[in-house]
């Protein structure tokens, strides 16, 4: 297992990787995306530039990312949040230790940015499909989403 800061020769497994997980999120407007190419490796390379972007090799292949982007608060825009924008792990390996290390690699780089006075907090995000408890890694619940069913 490896986790590192992808280049740019890494942003077509990272797009396919969100496809992936495109397609498992419930909502059938987020399903077989069609995604503006440019438009994605833009935001890969803006996260990589001012929050986080990590991807995760099991058995030498890129099989995890996850990618935080610096948000301000909606009503206190001197607040700055890293926030969890996409959070992947393939199947092949779910049940390694690779989402793990992700999240621990994740939390590092959270902890430098508010060390660094960059954001002042950074926050998860678990599909009601796939739950993971991130009590376990320091995090406390703060609340939960719905989404208007179709």
């Amino acid at each position: 297992m490896n986790i590192r800061t992808p280049t740019f020769a890494d942003y077509d497994r990272i797009m396919d990787l969100l496809i992936e997980m495109a397609n498992y999120n419930e909502l059938s407007e987020l399903q077989n995306p069609k995604y503006n190419d440019r438009y994605i490796r833009n935001l890969i390379t803006d996260c990589l530039q001012s929050g986080v972007v990590l991807v995760g090799e099991y058995k030498g292949v890129i099989h995890g990312v996850i990618i935080g982007a610096v948000f301000p608060n909606i009503w206190m825009h001197e607040v700055k949040w890293l926030k969890e924008i996409a959070f992947w792990v393939s199947d092949s390996a779910r049940h390694s230790k690779l989402g793990v290390g992700l999240i621990k690699e994740f939390n590092k780089r959270g902890e430098y940015l508010i060390k660094n006075k960059v954001i002042d907090n950074f926050v998860i995000t678990s599909m009601e499909k796939l739950p993971v408890d991130y009590t376990k890694f320091g995090y406390k619940k703060l609340e939960t989403n719905y989404s208007w069913s179709k």
